[in-house]
């Protein structure tokens, strides 16, 4: 008699993109065994997709593995800001394995055809990673605005503010001209906090986080998880979150789940 021959199970998810939407819905263990078998033939957006995963769940070595599909080939997705989030995870990941030669030989695979905010990330971070993490963690600050000249918009539009009674001006005023203005950016959060995005209550948390104040800035960015938007289907959650100078220091272990938990806007 004849066995019968079963039919093959279907895969979880069609395709790359529907597994990291279901990431980004909180279903991460489901979508990371997916986006693993993605990768393993070849995708670079599967594989940044679970380098951010993997960095939440704090397995450093393996985002050391899966930046590099991304890094050397960046035109595997729409947007810039994913290979940004890809550089500064190399920076923490190298923090936290102290393997500064793996993660400077990473680096130097971004083509240098690439160009913009990610040059000049990945031209700092260099630096940083010849000193073993002795230097400073590399910040891009605009060239443009002198701290007179930036003191000079903030005393303008605040006054604006005031005039008009308009809280989210007076707090993007006083955010725009940070660090300088922490003191005002927390002031005036309060008021304004019903009205800023997702990026903007970062400014928030990062001005308490610079007060030493981690608390504060928790409280102020933990209800605004839900509303955090990917600009590309390979970003899976804020991994600004895990290597921002300011606001790394906020996230424990169970913030990191929290997070991944936390159903984002998809």
């Amino acid at each position: 008699m004849a066995t019968k021959t079963r039919p093959a199970k279907k895969p979880a998810f069609k395709n790359t993109k529907a597994a990291q939407s279901a990431a980004r819905q909180g279903k991460t263990d489901a979508a990371m065994a997916a986006l693993l078998e993605f990768a393993n033939k070849g995708d670079a957006a599967a594989a940044a997709s679970l380098a951010e995963l993997y960095a939440f769940k704090g397995d450093w070595d393996q985002v050391l593995v899966h930046v590099q599909p991304l890094i050397a080939k960046p035109d595997a997705v729409y947007a810039g800001n994913v290979v940004q989030g890809m550089l500064g995870l190399v920076w923490r990941a190298a923090d936290e394995t102290q393997r500064w030669t793996d993660a400077t030989s990473i680096v130097r695979k971004l083509p240098k055809s690439v160009a913009g905010f990610v040059t000049i990330l990945s031209g700092s971070l260099k630096p940083y990673l010849a000193s073993k993490g002795k230097g400073k963690l590399p910040r891009v600050k605009d060239a443009h605005f002198t701290e007179k000249k930036l003191r000079e918009v903030y005393e303008r539009n605040a006054a604006n503010a005031r005039a008009t009674k308009d809280a989210k001006l007076l707090f993007l005023s006083a955010r725009s001209a940070a660090p300088m203005f922490d003191d005002e950016t927390i002031a005036s959060f309060p008021g304004a906090r019903k009205h800023l995005d997702f990026d903007q209550t970062l400014d928030a948390s990062r001005a308490f986080s610079r007060k030493g104040r981690l608390e504060d800035a928790w409280k102020a960015i933990a209800p605004k998880v839900s509303e955090w938007r990917a600009v590309d289907h390979a970003q899976i959650a804020p991994v600004e979150l895990l290597y921002d100078p300011d606001l790394r220091a906020l996230m424990t272990p169970k913030r990191c789940a929290t997070v991944l938990a936390t159903a984002r806007e998809d």
